[in-house]
């Protein structure tokens, strides 16, 4: 695949959406974070945050219609993990 055509894709809506629930699932899991490691208090101040930003309406309205069943799959990790 050339170089521009790699750069289209990843500029389309369906790749940006994935690439959010899959950096929110694995920040989620606590195995990616932007820098170095958190303590387990920094973690759960910015999973407050997510939970937030998750539930923000133009948010949730827009991944309720990109792919609900992928952000309930991802969301319910807050529930039950």
């Amino acid at each position: 695949m050339r170089r521009s055509e790699k750069l289209r894709i990843e500029k389309t809506r369906t790749y940006i959406g994935y690439k959010i629930l899959w950096v929110v699932k694995l920040f989620l899991e606590g195995k990616r974070f932007p820098t170095g490691n958190l303590s387990s208090f920094k973690w759960h101040c910015y999973v407050f945050d997510i939970v937030r930003f998750f539930t923000n309406d133009a948010f949730l309205t827009w991944f309720l219609e990109f792919d609900s069943e992928s952000f309930f799959m991802i969301l319910k990790k807050l529930y039950l993990e």
